[in-house]
């Protein structure tokens, strides 16, 4: 398998990270536990950034860093 092959890449759709805005410390506030999204969402104090984002999953970080250390060895 060549390196950037997505032949065998995971599907990452179900790993979403959804980013909020502290109002009082001006930080921003990274989840990717629905439970706990909902529950932020109730927070005064932060502010939910539309949209979302996606993660890297175990196995594909896994996946990159195997290609990298076949690529280099």
């Amino acid at each position: 398998m060549e390196f950037g092959s997505t032949s065998d890449t995971p599907n990452n759709a179900d790993n979403k990270v959804y980013r909020f805005f502290n109002n009082d410390t001006g930080i921003h506030f990274y989840t990717a536990d629905e439970t706990e999204r909902d529950a932020v969402l109730e927070l005064d104090n932060f502010s939910f950034e539309r949209g979302s984002y996606q993660a890297i999953d175990d196995s594909y970080l896994f996946f990159c860093l195997k290609a990298i250390k076949n690529k280099f060895n």
